[in-house]
């Protein structure tokens, strides 16, 4: 039978183990998603549509969505420029053509996961198809991949975290 003193500490240590669960800082059975270079990957890719071009290189964004979807592939999350005149105020570039109309954000669980995914696009003749289509309508094109730094991978939404 456990004395008086070993039970308030066994409470004590309960307490504090419910307070970390609770609070995320341990996971029950799971363990957080690594940060840094071994972690999960974010890749942003900014479209910048030719004059006119928006609402159409939209929908090729959407297709190259749906040859994802059918590869098995990270879909993703497709982003719609919300004003016209935003743009890189710290450079004193705004107004239309200093920013991307359209962004599409993906989620992979690491770069193994980012490399394989893209050796298979470029496998696919449908992938490039959707490229070659897009690449008629755009001025230009950039894209940036983001090591997390901080945060969980998984609380980026329906098309995160590939693996």
């Amino acid at each position: 039978m456990k004395t008086g003193r070993e039970l308030v500490r066994v409470s004590i240590l309960a307490g504090l183990l419910v307070t970390l669960v609770t609070a995320g800082t341990v996971s029950a059975g799971e363990e957080k998603a690594p940060t840094g270079p071994d972690g999960c990957v974010v890749e942003q890719n900014f479209y910048y549509p030719k004059a006119g071009k928006e609402a159409e290189a939209l929908a090729v964004r959407r297709k190259g969505s749906a040859v994802r979807r059918k590869l098995g592939l990270p879909v993703g999350r497709i982003f719609v420029l919300a004003d016209a005149y935003s743009g890189h105020p710290a450079s004193g570039k705004t107004g239309p053509g200093h920013s991307s109309h359209l962004m599409s954000e993906i989620v992979f669980a690491n770069e193994a996961a980012a490399k394989a995914a893209h050796a298979t696009l470029l496998a696919s003749p449908d992938y490039l198809a959707v490229r070659a289509e897009m690449g008629k309508l755009l001025e230009r094109f950039e894209s940036a991949t983001w090591h997390l730094a901080d945060g969980d991978c998984t609380a980026d939404g329906p098309g995160a975290p590939a693996q």
